[in-house]
């Protein structure tokens, strides 16, 4: 659409359009709302702000858990948290360390 934010935006651009505190704002606003018709004027304002003609792009953004286009990293949780704390230097016994290997 003309005038639209991400008008003519590949799926790989989409990301680089839509800030990720925009997405943190959306996700707070919903938290601490608790009225259904609030939460749905805060999907509207973000849907209007980014949408295109392909939603594609951004319910990829909202439903990570629901993308199957994207490949797995081929890694267990317990993998990728140990290459977190390593990576974030993070010493293994600290509290932030054992909430990633345990976040279940």
């Amino acid at each position: 659409k003309e005038g639209s934010a991400t008008s003519g935006v590949s799926g790989g651009d989409f990301a680089k359009l839509v800030p990720f505190t925009s997405l943190c704002e959306l996700y707070e606003r919903l938290l601490k709302s608790s009225k259904q018709e609030q939460k749905r004027k805060f999907f509207n304002a973000f849907f209007s702000r980014y949408k295109d003609d392909n939603f594609h792009p951004l319910l990829r953004l909202l439903l990570p858990q629901l993308d199957k286009e994207r490949q797995t990293y081929g890694m267990k949780e317990t993998v990728i948290a140990k290459l977190y704390i390593q990576l974030l230097g993070l010493s293994a016994d600290s509290p932030d360390a054992l909430t990633l290997l345990h976040w279940r």
